[in-house]
């Protein structure tokens, strides 16, 4: 059993040992497809790549008459989580350090973003992988959350409905060194069981009291 003031006092941002700051829930423009969330948790994240024509990726063919290839930087932004089932926004924004408020964060395949502390103790954790931004797989992250993973590239698979966790990606917005775009998540999330035993509790004192 969970106390619901101790699961939302609970949750914090890895970077930060800060309390989380939760907000009334509000109805937001969301490009999610399915239309019952009453499971999941959501979030808007922001994917930002830079890169550098002089950087060589490895991975590149060996040939010494191949085409350089420029490796992407990874960076990404969550700001707010979306707690359908317990009907709660969380605001992971104010759990970063003042000075990186609303600022974007590092990933790669050895550098992770994680959301910890949700219910029963798990985590939501984003990565991306290191390759080449002429590399399809680089345009690609990866999710995972109390055993269930997925990735942005799932983005093109059919019937949302019946999967357990998926993004819907935006077009990139490119401009001279940089592209970014946006993404709608969705995941597992597990419902806060309330505690009944004080009324039980009460309600036998009455009883007694009669």
């Amino acid at each position: 059993m969970h106390n619901a003031l101790a699961i939302l006092h609970s949750i914090f941002f890895i970077v930060s040992s800060t309390g989380a700051r939760v907000v009334p829930p509000h109805q937001s423009p969301s490009l999610l497809s399915p239309t019952t969330l009453h499971d999941k948790c959501t979030f808007t994240l922001w994917h930002k790549q830079l890169y550098n024509p002089s950087s060589r990726s490895t991975s590149s063919s060996s040939s010494s008459n191949a085409p350089p290839r420029s490796k992407a930087i990874n960076y990404i932004q969550i700001n707010t989580l979306t707690d359908h089932a317990n009907g709660l926004i969380i605001d992971i924004a104010h759990l970063r350090p003042t000075a990186a408020f609303h600022s974007y964060s590092k990933i790669s395949q050895n550098q992770v973003f994680a959301i910890e502390g949700l219910l029963d103790g798990t985590n939501m954790t984003v990565r991306a992988p290191d390759s080449s931004i002429s590399s399809s797989s680089d345009d690609e992250l990866r999710f995972e959350s109390d055993g269930v993973s997925w990735t942005s590239a799932d983005d093109h698979v059919e019937d949302k409905e019946r999967r357990e966790a998926w993004c819907e990606v935006g077009e990139w917005d490119s401009t001279n060194g940089m592209q970014e775009r946006r993404m709608e998540c969705a995941f597992p999330c597990g419902k806060i069981e309330k505690e009944d035993n004080d009324d039980d509790d009460m309600e036998e004192e009455r009883i007694e009291l009669r």
